[in-house]
């Protein structure tokens, strides 16, 4: 079996991604909803951060998709996406209390009433 490819057919085109994996919290922690009545955050120290860059190589009109995500362990003690773990709010100055996060996270809400990411869709700041 060869790896050529003949003339008539083409490979197809894969994103092309790159990703860097640092450590640190600079100073932030993460952020969760307690429960779904949303009264209560809680927080997960961020043990890094990853920063990622992806081109999708088979539309070459469509923007780069850029992010920079807090990791966080799990709860398997596994290190994971903030984001992906349920309740994420966003990520929080060290010395914010639980009802000082839940007062910012109103404010990064504002009225739309949806989940503040604010690492993933650049809503407010910390």
């Amino acid at each position: 079996m060869s790896d050529k490819v003949n003339d008539q057919q083409e490979r197809p085109l894969l994103p092309s991604e790159e990703w860097t994996l640092s450590q640190g919290d600079l100073g932030l922690k993460a952020g969760f909803w307690n429960d779904s009545t949303r009264r209560e955050i809680v927080f997960r120290p961020i043990v890094g951060w990853i920063v990622y860059h992806g081109v999708n190589l088979a539309v070459p009109t469509q923007p780069a998709t850029n992010g920079f995500s807090p990791v966080v362990v799990s709860d398997r003690m596994w290190p994971t996406l903030a984001g992906s773990i349920e309740g994420y709010v966003g990520v929080f100055l060290k010395d914010m209390t639980p009802s000082q996060a839940r007062e910012k996270a109103a404010e990064w809400a504002g009225d739309s009433g949806q989940d503040p990411k604010i690492n993933t869709l650049q809503r407010g700041q910390a």
